[in-house]
């Protein structure tokens, strides 16, 4: 689904409550009853086109993901790799291309300080659940930019995922 659909709701839902404020605003009504009205249907407004910004900048269902294969390739060279445990799959019902749903695949790591740190793969456009139950270790390698942790790539070929290119 294209960012287009998925902003255009809240941003339809805005324009219509920022009409009606404007609407109410010169119609015939007492002036107390226009300026409360207004000002609540431009309130309404204002949290509409919040909620299409913000998913303008992360839809629902893209999750902060880790890199592509071809961006991914120059972190197996350069980044710091880890090894973190698969703990959850996915599946993206909400998004379709050509009929097909993407898989997200979840693995974390115990850093040295203890706390946990949890990895998102790229969008997976095959069913991984056939490979990922036939694995005993349900590991994948992730290699992480040392200069920025939130940048990194999980190497899902290496487990033979397919991942996205």
């Amino acid at each position: 689904m294209s960012k287009f659909i998925l902003v255009g709701g809240p941003l339809i839902g805005g324009l219509a409550f920022l009409t009606a404020g404007v609407i109410i605003a010169l119609s015939a009504t007492p002036l107390a009853t226009k300026i409360w009205a207004s000002a609540i249907d431009f309130v309404f407004a204002i949290a509409f086109f919040f909620w299409a910004w913000s998913w303008a900048k992360n839809p629902p269902g893209a999750e902060a993901q880790g890199l592509k294969d071809q961006d991914g390739q120059i972190l197996k060279t350069t980044g710091k790799k880890v090894i973190a445990e698969i703990f959850n799959l996915k599946h993206i019902a909400h998004i379709r291309v050509n009929g097909r749903a993407p898989y997200i695949i979840f693995a974390k790591v115990i850093n040295v300080s203890g706390n946990s740190q949890v990895y998102s793969s790229a969008l997976v456009w095959s069913d991984p659940n056939f490979i990922l139950s036939s694995r005993k270790d349900k590991q994948v390698e992730v290699f992480v930019d040392p200069s920025n942790p939130t940048r990194y790539y999980m190497d899902l070929p290496s487990i033979g995922v397919e991942g996205q290119t």
